[in-house]
């Protein structure tokens, strides 16, 4: 599953939002299916082709060997003969439809590039406006405001004071050294903020806030990075395009394209 929670314990305002997305999502991965699919079956008759190839030149060797015999059956000759090409004819057929059947897979691409480059900010937001619901419940628990506020306070004091002592060192050997701009507020909050990171980094690290995300693309699509490069993908029909400049230079596929292996 894409959505990684149960939409209908997510938060009411939310909901349509995860639903939107969930089918946008499904209707992508069907996509998907549909061209590894299609690409399985291509390989498939390519494959195919390939044995029939094969077959054909060991019928032609057969008949090649025959002729050389001292009494060679002429009608079995041309038995072998037919058989050759009749693989022949075979496997070039399956190859030419394995050719066709590229024309599929680049309408596909087109299809999938586009949905999953819109799934990125629709993904995004999702995520962006759960994190945003729940720092409003964190906010609105009660007594947090009060214990941070007593460990601001205390840790203000200590820092506060650990400071003057220095200043006032330091003045003694250098009196006309100079002095703390805006007094300590900056840099207090910033000691506050390393002492709360020391105690609650681990459950940072671990909180959720990630309820959505993108499904892995499958071999052979082609995910575009940025709107200019998909714009060109779509252009060139959904096959990689090479950058070249205006002067005629070849610089390889266009930046912002990837074919998944």
């Amino acid at each position: 599953m894409s959505i990684n929670v149960a939409i209908d314990q997510l938060p009411q305002s939310l909901r349509p939002m995860a639903e939107k997305l969930q089918a946008s999502i499904q209707e992508y991965q069907e996509t998907q299916q549909q061209f590894s699919e299609a690409v399985a079956e291509t390989k498939r008759l390519t494959t195919a082709a390939a044995a029939l190839d094969s077959e054909a030149e060991q019928a032609n060797q057969q008949w090649k060997a025959l002729c050389m015999e001292r009494h060679s059956d002429q009608r079995k000759i041309n038995g072998v003969i037919e058989r050759s090409i009749k693989l022949k004819g075979d496997a070039d057929a399956l190859r030419r439809t394995a050719e066709v059947r590229d024309q599929l897979h680049d309408q596909l691409i087109m299809k999938m590039a586009p949905a999953r480059f819109a799934l990125y900010d629709s993904v995004d937001a999702l995520n962006s406006a759960y994190c945003q619901h729940r720092l409003s419940e964190l906010l609105e628990s009660e007594g947090w405001a009060e214990t941070v506020g007593e460990i601001l306070g205390v840790s203000s004091r200590i820092f506060t004071r650990q400071m003057a002592s220095l200043e006032a060192f330091e003045r003694v050997i250098d009196p006309l050294g100079p002095v703390v701009a805006g007094g300590y507020n900056q840099a207090t909050l910033l000691n506050f903020v390393k002492i709360l990171m020391g105690k609650i980094g681990g459950s940072a690290r671990s909180a959720k806030t990630t309820i959505a995300s993108l499904p892995a693309p499958v071999a052979g699509e082609v995910v575009a990075s940025n709107r200019i490069a998909l714009k060109k993908l779509m252009a060139n029909g959904g096959k990689i395009p090479d950058d070249i400049d205006q002067r005629g230079g070849n610089h390889g596929p266009i930046k912002g394209l990837k074919k998944t292996a």
